[in-house]
């Protein structure tokens, strides 16, 4: 199974025809196209079968009204049972919008990015769980021998000039004392270029999960969750 995240389209383009286009441009012989709803939500969808396997694609508006796309190819015996897990995976992908209200470990990361945006490293360490503070003072006393920076100003460096306010957080799995939390949407680069937040992350050699722990009274950014992008 593979799922294609979203990405801000820059054309002036129908969202049915980039779902199309995009469909078009992999390894397919003569996809079919449709529409159709599933759980009150509706969907751009295609099917192909070529050297024995059914490829099923859906394509749907985020809540940012970008193209998302979603893929699984498989034997067309288990079609069904992959098209059902699809359309799952297609509902978890819809995000609260960035303005919309957050819980307090998704306004955790979203003050995480806050901060680097500003250029605080400060405000971005206090906010960093008791491990994650430990961790950056080790990688400090041999970091700064090679690269000359520590890794605070290495993440602050590398977030300089983007712009993160089309950010979206998503809380996927929560606990007593701590929350996986998923970032999604796209950030701008000071060139204006668009990219994936997963992207953005794996740059920087992160993820788009972070655990969020419950440490002294407050929710504390831990660690990003290594291959959690999809």
């Amino acid at each position: 199974m593979y799922i294609y995240e979203e990405s801000q389209a820059l054309i002036e383009t129908p969202v049915e025809q980039l779902f199309q286009r995009f469909v078009r441009s992999t390894p397919t012989e003569n996809p079919q196209f449709g529409t159709t709803q599933n759980s009150g939500r509706s969907y751009f969808t295609a099917s192909d079968v070529s050297s024995g396997f059914e490829t099923f694609y859906l394509g749907f508006r985020g809540s940012n009204g970008y193209l998302n796309i979603v893929a699984v190819a498989g034997d067309p015996r288990v079609g069904a049972y992959a098209k059902s897990t699809l359309y799952d995976i297609a509902e978890s992908l819809y995000f609260p919008g960035p303005a919309a209200n957050l819980t307090a470990p998704e306004a955790a990361m979203k003050s995480w990015y806050d901060f680097i945006s500003a250029g605080n490293g400060p405000a971005l360490l206090n906010l960093a769980c008791a491990r994650a503070r430990a961790a950056m003072a080790v990688m400090i006393l041999g970091g700064k021998v090679i690269t000359g920076q520590d890794p605070v100003q290495f993440i602050l460096n590398a977030g300089r000039g983007f712009n993160f306010s089309n950010l979206r957080y998503q809380t996927v799995g929560i606990g007593p004392g701590g929350a996986a939390v998923r970032v999604g949407g796209n950030v701008v680069a000071p060139n204006g270029r668009v990219t994936p937040q997963y992207q953005y992350a794996a740059n920087i050699g992160g993820s788009n999960v972070f655990f969020i722990v419950r440490e002294d009274g407050a929710w504390r950014v831990c660690q990003s969750v290594r291959g959690g992008n999809s």
